[in-house]
């Protein structure tokens, strides 16, 4: 009777195990299917390298097998990315101070999500992360720079950086990679929580949401989705981050 109720329990087991496998492969599944809207790629199209010492402020967010997103870190302690990223918090991470996914980096575990309360699809689609511990600021890890708040976006230009799909097979794709992207009105959505770029030889790609597009250092969207397939002369949209700011600002305080 013993060995049947050991048989039973280790079963039992198993089968709670695969559950936990198969939510894992979902959730990433799920994350590249949002960013596609973004495409079945995983790297910026069109893009160049680029060295972490110049955008110190990326970092992927992951759990300990997978890459899910991009990442840009407000604080030691606090991490923006798109809420869409965030589908589970338990075993959540972020590796920050590295531009190539294989190596090591610094390693911050997620203790705290927020999401916006109005996040809707492509619509304030925004999340903070709490780290257990503050990162320790280097020359490959530090703060990008917040705007002041604006109903408009007042660059016509800026860089988004990100580990997402390049469309070619034979690319590195684990290494950080940046495209200049320009602003468009065409796709602005009437609670102006989103604006849209674009470039006629590339764009975003699956992988990146969650990334920055920034201009002098300063954070003027986060990716959240775009047009399947990349690169195709559609535009990829940004959350609208001037315009969320004062959000960003009062709850990256209570974190």
């Amino acid at each position: 009777m013993r060995t049947r109720i050991t048989y039973f329990l280790l079963r039992i087991q198993h089968f709670c195990n695969m559950i936990r496998l198969l939510n894992i492969v979902l959730t990433v599944l799920l994350v590249f299917e949002r960013v596609g809207n973004i495409s079945t790629s995983r790297f910026i199209v069109g893009g160049y390298f680029v060295a972490i010492d110049d955008f110190p402020f990326m970092v992927s967010v992951r759990n300990a097998t997978f890459f899910y997103c991009g990442g840009v870190i407000l604080s030691p302690r606090v991490v923006i990315t798109a809420a869409h990223c965030i589908f589970q918090d338990e075993g959540l991470l972020v590796k920050a101070g590295t531009d190539d996914l294989r190596k090591n980096g610094t390693i911050g575990k997620v203790e705290k999500v927020i999401k916006h309360p109005l996040h809707n699809g492509d619509l304030y689609d925004l999340a903070l992360l709490k780290l257990e511990e503050p990162l320790e600021y280097s020359p490959q890890i530090n703060n990008v720079t917040l705007p002041d708040f604006s109903n408009e976006i007042k660059v016509k230009e800026g860089i988004s950086i990100g580990w997402g799909w390049t469309q070619i097979p034979e690319d590195d794709t684990n290494h950080l990679r940046a495209i200049k992207l320009l602003v468009e009105d065409v796709c602005r959505d009437k609670t102006k929580s989103t604006f849209c770029v674009n470039h006629f030889r590339g764009n975003a790609c699956r992988g990146d949401s969650g990334g920055p597009f920034v201009s002098d250092g300063v954070l003027y969207g986060i990716i959240s989705s775009g047009p399947i397939p990349c690169g195709n002369g559609l535009p990829a949209i940004m959350v609208n981050i001037p315009f969320l700011v004062e959000w960003i600002k009062t709850n990256a305080n209570i974190l």
